[in-house]
């Protein structure tokens, strides 16, 4: 918990606080990393390609 509290706090002097338009943005690109991060494992653990994992998400495949 300790460590999760002394990140906060860094992220508060980096990004500033929560609410603001610079930490909003950190927060929504963070997010978007790990759901990215998610898919590629999820896609190479199943041994797909991009095209095949757009082609089961009906997506064009440049948002994989």
């Amino acid at each position: 918990m300790k460590k999760y509290l002394l990140l906060c706090k860094e992220e508060t002097k980096v990004y500033g606080s929560k609410g603001s338009e610079t930490r909003e943005q950190y927060e929504k690109d963070f997010k978007t990393e790990l759901i990215e991060n998610f898919l590629k494992k999820l896609r190479v653990q199943e041994n797909l390609t991009q095209e095949q994992l757009a082609e089961i998400m009906k997506i064009d495949k440049s948002y994989i």
